[in-house]
């Protein structure tokens, strides 16, 4: 690679170029050493009514980024808890209004969703901003350069769902009975309402991913560079969300017609169609939660660029990814819920160390590269 090519942008020098160095993301924290501080935070936050949960949020970003290793060198978080209390704050209260509201009024209900959606995408890109720039690598800060509008642009697919989902529950005081209470006393409002919800959710979720993710991967700053984010259109996030659900729809086909076999057995056995029940909705939620998460995060890292420096690969295995969400669940379960530190370790490992980092400079010179 000659030295002019390292002043290309990302999109003319990668892949053809190969990189001067190539290294896995290493995570070497532990379930036992993450269990105290998350037993400690839990106590503080229950203790506290909340209060503590920018305390605690910080305690846990700074141990999780400080064994997270990137060419040897581990991430720093530098935030104060005080800074992130206000966001925390009125996210809080913009929540507990908009969970309320629901149950006054229609128009209380759409008031508070309208609230919650104008305020919330200035909101999230504060606290992005907030969290990055208090995040180093090698001394080195990281920033957040998105504008507030587009910020606005990338949540505006998520408006439709939100808005129709929001006004569910005051069109049918009766929810907590549903289907049984829609069905027999014909709330045709509130079924046409439900259907197009999930018909906006359908059309749009996919969208809004990927103008979310274009969004937060193409504003990113490190030093003198500024990521890309070369994944053009929301296309094969629609093709992993088509995949995803209709093999969910598949396998649900192939659970009802188990279900009336077993039925059809006698009433000797009338328990086997609970058990088929129980075991698909783990295996399910384990199974195809893990295929999207995995094929989501290896097109999103796979396709973002850090200026002509680095570039990342994730090559995340769905497989390994549903065994360890599946075994997780199992023993969350039967501790009830003590072994959450260790799962949380153990994904947060699974998912980092499926990430190889590209150096197109000499990682140890980065701080001398100027871009153009």
């Amino acid at each position: 690679m000659t030295a002019s090519s390292e002043l290309l942008p990302a999109r003319e020098r990668m892949p053809q170029d190969a990189p001067r160095a190539s290294r896995p993301i290493r995570f070497t924290a532990s379930g036992s050493e993450y269990f105290r501080i998350w037993l400690v935070n839990l106590a503080l936050v229950v203790v506290t009514l909340g209060v503590y949960a920018p305390w605690a949020r910080v305690r846990k970003l700074r141990y999780f980024y400080g064994h997270t290793l990137v060419f040897g060198s581990p991430l720093e978080f530098h935030a104060r808890p005080q800074r992130l209390m206000p966001a925390h704050a009125l996210a809080a209260v913009l929540l507990l209004a908009y969970t309320v509201a629901g149950e006054i009024s229609t128009m209380a209900a759409l008031v508070s969703a309208a609230l919650l959606a104008a305020v919330w995408p200035a909101l999230s890109r504060s606290l992005l901003q907030l969290r990055l720039s208090n995040t180093s690598w090698r001394g080195l800060p990281f920033r957040f350069e998105g504008s507030l509008v587009d910020s606005y642009l990338a949540w505006l697919p998520f408006a439709a769902p939100f808005l129709i989902f929001s006004v569910l529950p005051a069109l049918d005081p009766g929810l907590g009975e549903w289907p049984a209470s829609a069905a027999q006393e014909g709330q045709p409002t509130f079924l046409a309402a439900l259907g197009l919800g999930f018909l906006a959710l359908a059309l749009f979720f996919s969208w809004g991913h990927w103008s979310l993710r274009r969004y937060q991967q193409a504003n990113l700053s490190f030093g003198e560079w500024r990521s890309a984010f070369l994944v053009k259109g929301p296309g094969r996030f629609y093709a992993i969300a088509f995949t995803t659900g209709a093999s969910m729809l598949g396998c649900i086909a192939l659970l009802a017609f188990a279900v009336f076999v077993a039925i059809g057995l006698g009433a000797s056995v009338r328990w086997i169609p609970w058990v088929l029940l129980a075991l698909a909705a783990f295996a399910g939620t384990a199974l195809f939660g893990a295929y999207a998460v995995a094929r989501l995060q290896n097109l999103v890292w796979s396709n973002t660029r850090l200026g002509g420096a680095f570039a990342l690969r994730s090559e995340l295995s769905a497989g390994a990814l549903a065994w360890l969400s599946a075994k997780n669940a199992l023993l969350v379960t039967c501790t009830l819920g003590l072994y959450w530190p260790f799962a949380a370790v153990a994904r947060a490992r699974m998912r980092l160390q499926s990430i190889t980092v590209d150096a197109f400079v000499d990682p140890d010179d980065f701080a001398a590269v100027k871009r153009p």
